[in-house]
């Protein structure tokens, strides 16, 4: 199965994304992101399956997180 990479402007808005899909049932991780950009900020990345992409999109951004790009892994 594979993995959608959401990536978040701080090490903060990754561990909040990271609890709040948790609390919602659905299972992620973080960490940091391989050779981010300079508009990455810090760079981190939230890790979801990808079946759960779209409800997992709209709770992090309904919930405040910033969302700087998402890719397929």
């Amino acid at each position: 199965m594979s993995e959608v990479q959401v990536k978040v402007s701080s090490v903060t808005n990754a561990m909040r994304g990271k609890n709040i899909l948790n609390a919602n049932s659905i299972a992620a991780y973080y960490k940091r992101t391989a050779r981010p950009s300079a508009n990455e900020g810090c760079g981190y990345s939230i890790y979801i399956k990808s079946q759960d992409k779209d409800r997992a999109l709209k709770i992090l951004s309904d919930s405040g997180i910033r969302i700087i790009g998402v890719e397929m892994q």
